[in-house]
């Protein structure tokens, strides 16, 4: 009797252990509150890709930016577009499309992508970039909330999806554009480090407004449907 007490408390010692371990390990999480923020500081989807509808609203941006003036202006619009895509790809996940959401999030790599190449076009035409850049900066953490969220809501369903760490790794090397532009913004992350990313890219740390607390597994943000 006295072996079998000494076993079971040697077991629940070894599983404590490997509790506070994997804890250690878990990837920070962000509350319903914090992912509803960040939606709601995100450009408004009024329909997703898998609406008939969906096309009118690319015909329409691509318009909008064709008469863009000039660089600095196209820059700010495609960091909107990208912050949509986020969105759009959050929103997709949440009604189980994975595949969709793989592919809103190719293109958000991309509208980030184009956001850079703009910024650094406009710099070397000698437009006044930093202000946007400051602005740009002070809105990242709505979309590292949403990334964080995806991460979550695929490891809670076991979907494994590259397209969303390709999106990460594009996320941290646009924050490394950012910072060639206003150096110190890389201190400003602080959370996107543990993604298995693009190898070649090395994902980097996160910014305020993002608040990323740990929560249970229990905890998911309210659906939100436009």
């Amino acid at each position: 009797m006295r072996y079998f007490i000494v076993c079971v408390i040697a077991a629940a010692l070894l599983l404590n252990s490997s509790f506070v371990f994997a804890q250690d390990i878990k990837y920070d999480q962000v509350t319903g509150g914090q992912v509803n923020e960040a939606l709601d500081n995100t450009t408004h989807v009024r329909f997703l890709p898998t609406s008939f509808f969906y096309y009118l609203v690319r015909t329409k941006e691509l318009f909008s930016r064709f008469f863009k003036a000039s660089s600095r202006d196209r820059a700010q619009f495609d960091y909107v577009l990208s912050s949509k895509r986020l969105k759009e790809a959050y929103l997709l996940a949440r009604s189980g499309d994975y595949k969709g959401m793989g592919n809103a999030m190719s293109a958000y790599g991309k509208a980030l992508v184009r956001t850079e190449d703009q910024l650094f076009k406009a710099r070397s035409q000698n437009q006044e970039i930093l202000p946007i850049v400051e602005k740009i900066a002070a809105n990242l953490g709505y979309q590292e909330t949403i990334l964080v969220a995806l991460e979550n809501d695929g490891e809670q369903n076991g979907v494994k999806n590259g397209a969303l760490d390709r999106g990460i790794a594009s996320f941290s090397k646009f924050v490394s554009g950012l910072d060639e532009m206003k150096p110190g913004l890389k201190g400003r992350y602080k959370v996107l480090t543990d993604f298995d990313s693009d190898p070649i890219v090395s994902p980097n740390p996160s910014p305020q407004p993002s608040l990323v607390i740990e929560s249970s597994s229990s905890t998911k943000p309210r659906r939100i449907i436009y």
